[in-house]
């Protein structure tokens, strides 16, 4: 039987274009492969930019409100509702994991400037207050809030703990709380009246595209009231 011309030319263009995808899935594989190292490299970068800027912003905030406060008005809190205890950062005597943080403001509602009476001292108004609560990835969310409590002016102003437990309540269990940061491992801190210093520390972990990064930051505020 004979061949008609042309079924030659078919059969060799199949051939080649088999050979053809074959030589461009080996090529598609070998940069998938070159490419991985980089694109893991980039989402591991992604991860470390984010909680740097995470863990950044958030010292600084906690920071601010340190400035602004009293070395005397600055407790550390543990439970909730009726089971809140309340004592001076003062009596730690290094940076201690902490649950919650409350420290005396002059700031209405915890926003804006400062209040001022007419002696030129910081119209206390309430306390700031910063918590962690426990997430779905072993690490904690911090939150913030403002709890109202009337405190005298003057220096070393005298705080009822009783005022900071229903201010801590008050601020925990706000319509407004506010979250601060994700992916909170720890925070520490500690008053040292002597000299009005405020240790701030803060460990966290964030993850984006697989990759997990790990941060801590530390820094000291003095209250300047």
């Amino acid at each position: 039987m004979r061949r008609k011309p042309g079924s030659n030319i078919r059969g060799a263009t199949l051939i080649e274009i088999l050979v053809v995808c074959g030589i461009a899935g080996i090529v598609g594989s070998l940069v998938v492969a070159l490419c991985r190292p980089m694109l893991s490299a980039s989402q591991a970068e992604h991860a470390s930019l984010q909680e740097i800027q995470t863990m950044d912003s958030t010292l600084y905030r906690m920071q601010r409100d340190a400035r602004q406060s009293d070395p005397n008005g600055i407790f550390v809190c543990t439970g909730a509702g009726g089971a809140l205890n309340c004592s001076p950062a003062s009596n730690l005597a290094i940076p201690t994991n902490v649950s919650c943080l409350a420290m005396l403001t002059a700031r209405p509602n915890g926003t804006g400037g400062a209040a001022w009476d007419s002696s030129g001292r910081p119209a206390w108004v309430g306390f700031s207050v910063y918590w962690l609560t426990a997430d779905q990835s072993g690490t904690n969310t911090l939150m913030s809030g403002f709890g109202a409590a009337n405190v005298p002016t003057g220096v070393n102003p005298g705080v009822l703990n009783s005022d900071v437990v229903a201010a801590v309540n008050q601020a925990m269990t706000s319509a407004n709380a506010e979250t601060v940061a994700l992916g909170i491992k720890n925070l520490q801190s500690m008053v040292d009246v002597t000299s009005d210093r405020v240790v701030l520390r803060l460990a966290g972990q964030n993850q984006s595209g697989g990759s997990t990064a790990e941060l801590s930051v530390e820094g000291d505020a003095y209250a300047r009231n």
